[in-house]
């Protein structure tokens, strides 16, 4: 299986739950942008989950969508 290398940096709220201001992670080239955070988020837990995601409810449907910049 092909591999890629991503080049991640963190700020503010997502530095501190990481505790590191970036790294370089190898996963599966086909791997998408969603399976990605959530990898990250079981990596590093509930406070980089809380701060990778926004949520919400619009016109009473919940929603939970990326709050990141790629």
């Amino acid at each position: 299986m092909a591999k890629i290398k991503v080049t991640c940096k963190y700020f503010t709220t997502v530095l501190g739950a990481t505790k590191k201001d970036g790294e370089t992670i190898e996963i599966a080239a086909k791997m998408s942008v969603e399976n990605f955070i959530e990898f990250m988020s079981d990596k590093y837990g509930s406070e980089f989950s809380k701060n990778v995601y926004a949520e919400g409810t619009i016109r009473g449907k919940k929603f939970k969508t990326p709050n990141i910049y790629l």
